[in-house]
């Protein structure tokens, strides 16, 4: 019971916008203010023109086809704090098709600011599987990259969309465990909200 207690309470601080780092840390050393059941209903679904939002392969712990549609995958996405890039989060329904447990994916990407594209940009990845309560982060290893190739506005709530692809050149090891996860290839659509500008 403590154990899904930890899990639930690391899983509502790595959804909250504004959470100062993309890596995981132990729920004992954390503290939040935010409840499972408020970061779930923060999610939105993945508004864009793509059907499938991530579409990949995973191997090592956790393996299979990704290829989430857009239907069925929570997608957030904001700054992160100060002005370090963005954190985009992925939550897919574990569909049978994909032979894969539901997953929480998290991408913080260095660098890129409204409107911006870029190559090769660092991004620190955290995978979670949410039915045997594994957390997978890069943490500070700079083994992960995203090509960022489009980044369009959306006209309504000061959203935009970006599309790209993640590569790893190293596999992403599991947080208080011995195993890992490699992606070689990821490609991905998520959205980003935008805070209202001051006035």
């Amino acid at each position: 019971m403590k154990r899904v207690a930890a899990f639930s309470a690391v899983l509502a601080a790595l959804t909250v916008a504004g959470c100062g780092s993309d890596t995981t840390t132990n729920a004992s050393d954390r503290s939040t203010t935010d409840t499972p059941s408020r970061a779930a209903s923060d999610a939105r679904s993945c508004v864009t023109t793509a059907e499938t939002v991530l579409r990949g392969t995973l191997h090592g712990a956790v393996r299979g086809t990704i290829a989430a549609d857009a239907g069925t995958t929570e997608c957030r996405g904001m700054p992160r704090p100060r002005e370090q890039g963005l954190r985009l989060q992925f939550r897919t329904a574990g569909v049978s098709r994909m032979n894969l447990p539901p997953l929480v994916l998290i991408l913080g990407i260095d660098t890129l600011g409204r409107g911006d594209t870029g190559s090769a940009l660092r991004t620190t990845v955290t995978l979670i599987d949410e039915d045997q309560e594994r957390f997978f982060s890069t943490g500070e290893q700079q083994s992960c990259f995203s090509d960022v190739l489009k980044h369009r506005a959306l006209e309504q709530d000061a959203q935009s969309v970006i599309t790209g692809t993640l590569w790893c050149t190293a596999a992403i090891p599991q947080v208080n465990g011995q195993r890992s996860v490699r992606i070689s290839e990821l490609d991905f659509e998520g959205v980003v909200s935008w805070p209202e500008p001051t006035p």
